[in-house]
Parts: structure tokens; sequence; C-alpha cells
């Protein structure tokens, strides 16, 4: 019986119980019989409709979008559109196709990261709104075109064991991934969710395990922003057929996907979870009937084109016939018998200039050595600068991990670093003899040469006597002697101007002045006994409040490659504001407060154990943190700091890890406070913004 589908397609509908085969074998002996040769294609759409039973009762939380660009043909849309499956569209072709059938804009997700400017007109026109984005020059054309779409970010989840790799065309690296969505909340887009793809015909379930808790990670760092996240995109990569031994059943991915779906996004969150399946659906549906109208014998002795020599050559290999078929076993048989040898001893010479590990670690699998990470622990011992670094390296055994070594030499160049701003802490070795009282400005005997940092009166370093506001009227209160910026500051120091000086017992103000304390002999010796502690009443936004390491109070301070920076912070509990000294680190995904400073300034907030979580210390259950060799990282939650660069304050979020070096402050928050600046998209080039 012959049905219309649609206005302008007109198909064979039967409803037998016959298999494929028979029908297509009565079809070919019907077309001999009419002296017919065309090609056709039978669609068993039961089979189709059984897929969709088949989908619903083993992944009950997601729906299907099937990818319209695997089949799309007019009977199998109009089939998964009636079942209400919803469509994943790469093209306008595509949306109208779809949108032929009267589907709701609302069931379609434009997949595609890399989208026409005049598609994207049509989409908008359309009201189809959800679309995926990887790339900043996307999210600019968006902004011009669509500014209402709904984004959902498609990350790279990692490489598997797939038919078809995607991750080399689609999909944001994971350390790109915190950029990408500063750039997009810069632009005040709206992201909406996380998707990604493990590649087409996926050959390993834990593929699916390893991409959603990536696509959680990429979720909390987008609610940190302060996006509202509701959508999880797990892609395609399913099979469509009936698998053999060997192979990974549809059920063994169903069973993953929940597990994971469950730990990393639980049904309470309301978080929507889609897929895009495919050849799930069409491939086993589908059988296509050709006529062969010819063929060519090629004799044995004729075979290759890669002449007499290449068929000797072949006959040299251990290959099956099946392996045969595989052109990339080929390839690599040619590449290994005909390629230009390397010479390991090149490489091997090569390998001492290196001190990057993973360029050492490329080329240290040219070089042949039985052990290749114990000759980068070689290289790591001979490239390191420290000392005690190499120490300790070589007192280990046998047993040191590349890892474990890397974290070592790490611990040593961040107490190295430590020490160095300790030591350059004074003003080029200024020791501090005596505190006068309030910052006295006039130069004497006893005060001449000392440096004054971070003047309450200018809030610049000069020698006393020196200050550049000394005759200059504040434009706020009109008093002479301060500039308007230091004003607040200059009134807070008035009211609290009692200070103390801690060295083994306490001097008054009057009492270092004092030049009546006995004799001069004594007055020399107690001269020569250094200040440990300064406490000037309880002006804590004017003193030393670091935390980590004593720095310069210069807005920015660069020691060998880090940068670091002065930020103001209220602290929780806390009146006053304080100072804190970060690191700034691009390539660090989010903020790092380390758990020893987390300690001083929050001592009720801590015990031997850890934390107290409540109001303060949110835990993060589903958040892990890693170094850059990929260890994990202890975390115990984050906590919410006000910081201020500049003007105005900014509510950051700290993650709480048990690391040696300093604080850190992300990429994103550096970008957010103003302290750095993006140039290119290429690349990027910090500046100081004072």
């Amino acid at each position: 019986m012959k049905q219309s589908i649609g206005s302008n397609y007109v198909v064979e509908v039967r409803d037998i119980l016959e298999s494929q085969q028979s029908l297509i074998k009565s079809k070919i002996l019907l077309q001999e019989k009419e002296n017919k040769e065309d090609a056709f294609v039978v669609i068993d759409l039961g089979d189709i409709v059984h897929k969709y039973d088949n989908w619903v009762r083993k992944l009950p939380r997601v729906k299907p979008f099937y990818a319209v660009k695997c089949n799309n043909d007019h009977a199998v849309l109009k089939i998964l559109a009636d079942l209400g499956t919803g469509f994943d569209c790469a093209s306008q072709t595509e949306i109208q196709k779809v949108l032929n059938l009267d589907v709701d804009p609302a069931r379609i997700i434009y997949a595609n990261t890399v989208k026409q400017t005049s598609f994207l007109n049509y989409s908008a026109d359309k009201n189809v709104r959800t679309m995926t984005f990887d790339n900043e020059a996307e999210l600019h054309k968006i902004k011009a075109v669509f500014p209402g779409a709904r984004l959902v970010l498609r990350i790279l989840p990692g490489h598997f064991k797939v038919a078809i790799e995607l991750g080399n065309k689609f999909g944001c690296h994971p350390k790109r991934v915190s950029n990408l969505l500063a750039i997009a909340k810069s632009l005040t887009l709206n992201v909406v969710g996380v998707s990604f793809h493990v590649g087409s015909g996926c050959r390993e379930a834990e593929a699916y395990a390893v991409s959603i808790e990536k696509a959680r990670e990429a979720f909390d760092l987008a609610c940190d922003l302060g996006f509202k996240m509701e959508l999880l995109d797990i892609g395609g990569g399913y099979p469509g057929h009936e698998t053999g031994p060997g192979e990974v059943s549809f059920e063994e991915m169903a069973d993953v996907i929940n597990s994971s779906l469950e730990k990393y996004f639980p049904e309470k969150e309301g978080v929507k979870v889609i897929a895009e399946p495919g050849r799930y659906f069409a491939r086993s549906a589908m059988s296509i009937a050709v006529n062969i109208i010819g063929k060519r014998v090629v004799p044995n002795n004729q075979r290759s084109e890669a002449g007499e020599k290449g068929e000797e050559l072949s006959r040299t290999w251990s290959l099956s016939p099946d392996e045969l078929r595989t052109p990339n076993n080929v390839w690599d048989k040619f590449q290994q018998s005909v390629g230009i040898a390397d010479n390991f001893r090149v490489h091997r010479l090569n390998l001492i200039g290196y001190k990057q590990t993973e360029r050492c670690r490329a080329l240290a699998l040219k070089c042949k050595f039985n052990d290749i990470d114990a000759r980068l622990i070689d290289q790591l011992i001979v490239g390191t600068h420290l000392t005690e670094s190499c120490k300790e390296l070589i007192q280990e055994d046998h047993t040191l991990t590349i890892d474990d070594a890397l974290h070592k030499c790490r611990a040593h160049d961040a107490s190295e670093a430590h020490m160095k701003a300790f030591k350059n802490a004074g003003a080029a070795g200024t020791k501090i003899d005596a505190i006068f009282k309030k910052n006295d400005r006039k130069p004497n005997s006893r005060n001449k040469g000392i440096l004054i940092r971070d003047c309450i009166y200018c809030g610049k370093d000069h020698p006393v006597g020196k200050c550049p506001s000394y005759h200059d009227k504040c434009s706020q209160c009109g008093k002479m002697g301060h500039w308007r910026h230091r004003c607040e500051i200059v009134s807070s120091y008035k009211e609290n101007n009692q200070s103390k000086v801690k060295s083994g017992r306490n001097y008054s103000s009057r009492n270092v002045k004092s030049k009546q304390r006995g004799s001069q002999e004594k007055y020399r010796d107690r001269k020569k006994k250094s200040v440990h502690t300064v406490d000037v009443g309880s002006d804590v936004d004017r003193e030393e409040f670091s935390f980590d390491v004593i720095k310069s109070n210069a807005k920015q301070t660069c020691s060998g490659n880090d940068i670091t920076t002065d930020l103001n912070v209220k602290i929780p509990g806390y009146s006053d504001t304080a100072k804190m000294t970060c690191k700034i680190d691009t390539g660090a995904q989010g903020n790092i407060l380390p758990i020893r400073v987390v300690r001083k300034i929050l001592p009720s907030l801590t015990n031997k154990s850890g934390v107290v979580y409540g109001d303060v210390i949110k835990k993060r259950p589903n958040v892990k943190l890693y170094a850059y060799n990929g260890r994990e990282i202890t975390q115990y939650g984050s906590v919410n700091l006000e910081l201020r660069y500049g003007h105005g304050w900014m509510k950051t979020d700290f993650f709480i890890a048990d690391t040696p070096g300093p604080i850190i402050l992300g990429k994103t928050s550096s970008l957010a406070l103003n302290i750095i600046t993006v140039n290119t998209v290429a690349e990027m080039t910090l500046h100081v913004n004072e």
C-alpha cells in the first residue's frame, strides 16, 4: 500500500511480519519483472519505535534529541517527531526539515559550535534559541546576531576508543573553560548548560563516566560566575545494532550513565538531561538495495599500487587478512619499513637541553630508555637550580615516581620564593630600630635614612620628611597634610594612634622617644634589638596582614616569573578590612586559599582535622582540585571573601586547599577585578592596571 507522508513524500508501507531480507528479495524480483534497476531503501519503522521504547526504559532521565545529520529521511523524522523526541540540528536546512513537521522550536538544539551568520539570523527568526558554542569568536557572533540565545558550552571531555574522533574539531579544552565562561559573562550572554560528545561509535562505557564528571566541574565554574545552569547534553556515540563479543552494549552504557548522573547530577537538582543519538535509531532500521552494474577483476600480481618492491615488502609483514583490510595497519607497516629512522643518540643529546617536563616526556619516548620515568627524574635533578631539591631527590630510592619528584621540587621552589619574599620585606636591608609616634614625618637625627612604606598620608613609599602631601590640602575634608584618597585612613589613624612595639617586652611611643632611659651604652644595646611585631591599635587596614608572605606594599610585585598583588579583603567576623597578598595565576581555573592561612584568619572555624562547615565555610563535595602535574589536592570546601582592587568590592569564592604555596588568584577573578587584561584571543598578555 502506497501512502503519502507530508506533501512531497510517498512511501510504500507494509504491515506484515516478514523479515527485511525476504522483503528486499521480493522487491528485487518485482523490479526484474518490470525491467527496473533502481536502488531502493527499506526502513523498518517498527524497529525505530522499539528502539525508542528501549531508550525510555534504560535511560529514563535522558531525553533523546535525534541527530538529524545521521539520516534525515522524512519518514524517520516524522515518526520520531510523533514519538516526542527532540532534534539535534547542525544547519539551517536540518532546522527547516524539522520545523516543517510542526515541531516546537524548544525541541531543537542547534548543536553546531561554528554557525554562519545567516543561519543564526534564521534561528532567531524561528525562535530556535538553544545552541552550542566552544570558542570566543562564536560568542561575539552570537552577541551581535542573537543575544537572547540560550547557550550550551561544549567541552572536550578527553580521548576515548571511538570509531570517529570529534575532539580534533569540537569542544573547549578544560583549561580554557573558566576563561570562556568569563567572556560570556562580560558579554551578558545567557549560558544555561554544558554539553560533550565522546565520539561517534563509542567502544568504552567508562567514557561517559569521565565526561559527566568533567561536565560537573564546568557546571560548578559557571554557577560560581552567576549563570543559572539547567541543561546537560551527554551527546551521542551509542550503538545501533546488536553488539557482539568484545563490543560495548547499549545496556552497559546506560548503567554507567545512570550511576554517573546520580553521583554528579542528582535528580533533586532539577537539571534537564538530553542526548544526541543518531545511529542508535537509524542503523538497524535501514537497509539499502543497489544494482551492481559491473566489476573489475585484478590479477594477484597487480593487486597493489605500491609496485613490485611494495608487494615484496608486504609479504614480510605478519598481518592477518582482517588486519590487512585496515588502511592504518598497512600504513604503519610501510612507515616502519621505509620511514627515516630516528637516531636515539641524537634525541638523548637534545634531551639534555630540555627542562620543560611535557617536552622532556615526548622526546624521551624517542630515546629508547628502558625506564622513561627514571630518566626524567635524572633530568629533573640536573635541571633544577635548587640545591635542597637535588639533595632530597638523590637520597630517594628507586621507587620514586616522576609525579612525586615534581611535587617535591615544586614544594622547594615555593619555599624558596617565600624566603626571598621575607628577605626582601625590608627596604634595601633597612632595620627597624624604633617606631615613631604618629608616623613622624619630620626628619631628625634618630629617624634619618629610614624609609616610610605606604605612608598613611599619601600612600607612597618615601624617606622620613619627604612626604609629597605635606603642603597639600585634602579636597574632601579641607585639612592640610594628606590627599583625598587617604582621608578616611588618616581619620581612622588619629582615632587609634596608640602604638605598641613588641620585642620581648612592650615599649610605649613615649618610652621609645625618651632620651633619658639609662646610659648611652644601654641605649646602644637596646637599639640593636630588632622589632618582631608591630601592632598599631585596631588599625588593621593599614598594617601587615599578608597571611602568607611579606611583600612590598606596592600594588604589584614581580619576583622571577611570579606576579603578586595586594588586595583589600573583608574577613567574615571582623569589622575592619585587611590586606592580602595573592599570586596571580592565569592558568588556574579557580582561587586557592591554603588551609594554614584559614587557621590564622578564622581560627574559630578550624580544627586539627580541617574546618568547621556552616554559613562561612561551605562544603563542596563535588569539586576536585588538581595540580599541574595531575596530582589531586585535598580541599576543605570554599569560603566567600569580599575583595577590592581599586574601586568597588567584589565577592569571590576561594577553595580551601592543603597546599604549601601562596594564596592563588585565578584568571577569572583577576579579569573581574581588572587586575589583568586580555589583549588578543590567541594570547594572553598581563598588564598591571595602575
